[in-house]
Parts: C-alpha cells; sequence; structure tokens
C-alpha cells in the first residue's frame, strides 16, 4: 500500500467512526496548559460496538490511576506552484504514553508520573520542495526513529499552588505556548518558532534534562521558571542517551501569565510575558573563524562563548459568542511577538496573529474556522549567509529578510477525538535554509494540506491529561 492510498484509507476509517456522534463539544482548553484540559471520563462513541470491552478497560485503568495516552495524526501537503519545486508529500507520527497518578497507586498526593514516546514517518513539502526552514506539515522530523518524548516526575503542593516538574523535559511545551497555536497544519507559532531557532529551546520531541517550577499567588495569575540543559548532539540521539557528556550549557526560560476559563469568565483571555538566558556557545551565521563569509570562502563558523537573552510576548481573548450559555461557540483573536537581544541567530524578529471561529454553524459546535499570519524578519547575518551561497551558485534571485507564512484552515469534527483539517498555505518570499545547494531563491508557495487527527484518549471516553487530589 503505497502512501497516498494508506492516507486516502486512514481518512474513510475516521469518517466511518464519524457516524457515531457528530454534535459533542470539543474538550475546553485549560487557562496555562497547552493542550485540552483534563476532565472526567466521557461517553464514547465506540460503546456498543465490538470495541466496548477495550472502552471499558481504558477506563477501569484511569479510574485505577493509570491513564494511557495514544494519538496518531497523518498529514498531507502539495505546493501546486512555488517554492524550488513542485510535489507532494505525507508525514506522521504515533505518540504513546502514561500518565501515572501516585497518588492512588503508592498514597504520594499531588504526584505523578509522565512518560511519552513517538514514532515519527514520512517526509516534509518544505524541507523536498520548497526549502524553508518552517515546517508546513505538523509533526514531521527528518530522523525516522523511536523517540523518547517525556519522562517526568511532577509534585503538586499547597492545594495545587505549586507546581514541580523534573525529569527528560522539553521547554517548549510549557513556555511560549499559545492557546491556539496548534491547531493549524503549518508550525511557525507550535511551538513559537523564535525560541526554538534562536532562544535554543529543547523542543517536542527532543527531551534533555531540566524541569519548571510554577506558582500560582492567586487562580488567575502565575509565575513559571525552568531550567533546560543545552546538549550539542540531542537532536540525533532519541532521547535514550541520559549522559552529560555532551551538554554545552543550559537555558533558562521564565514567563509570568494572567488567564481565566469558561468556568469564571463568558469571554476566556490569556495574556503571557517571558524571557530567555541561554549560557550554551553558538555559532555565528554568516563570518568564519577567519572573520569571512562562510558561504564565499568555507571554513568552521566563528564561535561566541555564550550568554544570549531574548523576550517574548502572548495574548488571546474570546471576543465573541453567539450567548453565554454551556458551550464554546464564539470567536477567539491571538497574537504572539518574540525577539531576540542580539543579532547572532538567524532571526531578529517573529509575530503570529490569527483568529478561531469555533462553532461557526450551530450544527457543527465543534467545527473550526482559523486563520494564522506570521511574519518572521531573518537577522541581517542569516540573510547575507543565503544570499551569498545563492550568489556562488550563479542565481539572480535572492532572498527577502521579510517573511511572511499565511493559513486559513477548516477544522471538521468526525466524532469525539477525531478531526479531518482541510488547509490553504501561502509562503511569501521563503528562504532556502533547509536547501543549501539551491540554484535560486525559492518562489512564493501555494500550499494545499490535508491533516487527519486521531485522539484514542477521547474515543475511549478517557481524559488527555490526570487530575490529581
Amino acid at each position: 500500500m503505497n502512501k497516498t492510498t494508506r492516507a486516502l484509507a486512514l481518512i474513510g476509517l475516521a469518517v466511518f467512526l464519524g457516524a457515531a456522534d457528530a454534535g459533542e463539544e470539543v474538550p475546553r482548553l485549560p487557562v496555562f496548559q497547552p493542550s485540552p484540559s483534563p476532565a472526567a471520563p466521557r461517553a464514547s462513541p465506540l460503546l456498543g460496538t465490538q470495541l466496548e470491552p477495550i472502552v471499558r478497560l481504558g477506563q477501569s485503568l484511569y479510574q485505577a490511576g493509570i491513564l494511557p495516552r495514544l494519538r496518531y495524526v497523518q498529514s498531507f501537503a502539495a505546493n501546486p506552484t512555488g517554492g524550488l519545486a513542485q510535489g507532494t508529500d505525507t508525514s506522521g507520527v504515533v505518540i504513546f504514553g502514561a500518565d501515572a497518578d501516585l497518588g492512588k497507586l503508592a498514597g504520594l498526593n499531588g504526584a505523578q508520573v509522565h512518560a511519552t514516546f513517538a514514532q515519527f514517518y514520512g517526509h516534509e513539502l518544505s524541507s523536498d520542495f520548497i526549502g524553508s526552514r518552517t515546517k508546513v506539515q505538523s509533526f514531521y522530523y527528518p530522523r525516522k526513529q523511536f523517540e523518547l518524548t517525556e519522562f517526568t516526575y511532577e509534585q503538586s503542593l499547597f492545594n495545587k499552588q505549586l507546581d514541580i516538574v523534573v525529569g527528560r523535559a522539553n521547554a517548549t511545551g510549557q513556555f511560549a505556548r499559545s492557546t491556539y497555536g496548534c491547531r493549524f497544519q503549518n508550525v511557525a507559532d507550535c511551538p513559537f518558532e523564535l525560541t526554538q531557532a534562536v532562544g535554543a529551546f529543547p523542543g517536542f520531541p527532543y527531551v534533555n534534562w531540566g524541569g519548571y517550577v510554577r506558582y500560582n499567588p492567586v487562580p488567575a495569575i502565575y509565575v513559571k521558571a525552568g531550567a533546560f540543559e543545552t546538549n550539542s548532539v540531542r537532536n540525533t540521539n532519541n532521547g535514550f542517551d541520559w549522559g552529560l557528556e555532551h551538554s554545552t550549557g543550559y537555558v533558562v526560560p521564565f514567563e509570568v501569565g494572567y488567564g481565566t476559563e469558561y468556568e469564571t469568565d463568558p469571554y476566556p483571555r490569556h495574556y503571557k510575558i517571558g524571557g530567555w538566558y541561554n549560557s550554551a556557545p553558538y555559532n555565528d551565521p554568516y563570518l568564519s573563524t577567519r572573520n569571512r563569509s562562510r558561504a564565499l570562502f568555507g571554513g568552521a563558523p566563528l564561535a561566541y562563548s555564550g550568554g544570549r537573552r531574548g523576550a517574548y510576548a502572548l495574548g488571546d481573548q474570546v471576543v465573541w459568542r453567539p450567548d453565554t450559555g454551556p458551550g464554546q461557540r464564539g470567536i477567539a483573536v491571538f497574537a504572539t511577538a518574540g525577539v531576540p537581544f542580539d543579532g547572532e541567530g538567524i532571526f531578529s524578529f517573529q509575530g503570529v496573529a490569527g483568529g478561531i471561529w469555533t462553532g461557526p454553524f450551530p450544527g457543527r459546535p465543534a467545527d473550526q474556522i482559523g486563520i494564522l499570519a506570521t511574519y518572521i524578519r531573518l537577522s541581517d547575518k542569516e540573510d547575507g549567509y543565503v544570499n551569498e551561497l545563492l550568489r556562488r551558485a550563479g542565481s539572480n534571485s535572492f532572498v527577502s529578510r521579510n517573511q511572511g507564512i499565511f493559513e486559513a484552515n477548516y477544522n471538521y469534527r468526525v466524532t469525539n477525538g477525531v478531526f479531518l483539517a482541510g488547509s490553504l498555505q501561502y509562503l511569501v518570499n521563503p528562504d532556502p535554509i533547509n536547501r543549501p545547494t539551491a540554484k535560486f531563491a525559492p518562489k512564493d508557495a501555494l500550499v494545499i494540506g490535508l491533516k487527519l487527527s486521531i485522539s484514542v484518549n477521547q474515543l475511549l471516553g478517557l481524559p488527555l491529561g490526570l487530575v490529581s487530589d
């Protein structure tokens, strides 16, 4: 079975599952977490089918204190125009793991253990046909390997006012995390790309040693700070190499936020500001150790000793609802911006703005229409490096520092836990950072996308996370 046939078969399976139920609300988003909030078990569309014993087993495990998790994402994209060439690609991931409530299992109230793994496959359009660093397909990573993506211990104290997480973790899951950015097929805001590209935050699926502490002085306000190892080879191993021989420093993100939920606010909002310090050494995007252009003359990159800093801000708010009764139909707007405090990274600024319309039709309360606009400004040095590579290759077209990525999508809820999203993206002035041998600058590109997401937890009527006593 080829990739396209497999993708169509999975989409057909999703539509078949959707016959069970097409009107239930999506899970509510919490104030401070990137994924839908934990909740009690709910009705499963698989009850009354041959899979009902699996539903009962999953809910029994959850009641005992063990929450299994399984998610599948299949992403398809094609660029009929633009880029370096035209083509199609499919990629996907299987993410699975479990959360253990040590209060129920061992009498350690407020304690949890989280373990998550992932298997990636496929190819990505940006790398293969466009050249741009920003991915237009969710959950693509170049190494098709089995990954440990999380192994942490979490302890809540003082009636959940203080939360401590340590272990094998990433920073992008907790810092500069947009409430709505991951509802799109491109990943410019899932997670916020600047914090990875310049701040060197460890991001999913790559985990290093680290953790964070979050304190809520009052329910709607939090302060949070973390420390995460930076590792020179992390992106090439599978997460199971726990040694420190390749550690190069640490990154310290910090954040302050305010947020409300539907339970207390008919128009929920979230506002966050934060920053980072990174002690690890880093390379100049343009200069070699001989203070000459690496693109024109080659050589090892000029290295700096570390001490990088930057800042970011995020905000979102529900601005319209057809009524303030039960449910979450309405329109939310959001924006994110970030800037490094030095000119030695590949980006000098990134800004994101967009909107999500949940329940655009009364009979489809869980569907969503999304619009996203991203602006990325390359640093002077990165822009010079890329354009000198093109000049050396004989190109008569060059890259602009100013790049735009636009997306419009429709996220169709097939059934509880199954979504099928169609999208249109348009890339303005894409760069060839992922294709350094390109002979010309990529042209503005139109991208057509389709993404299937299946949360087995929601299919089984299970929450996406534990709620400890």
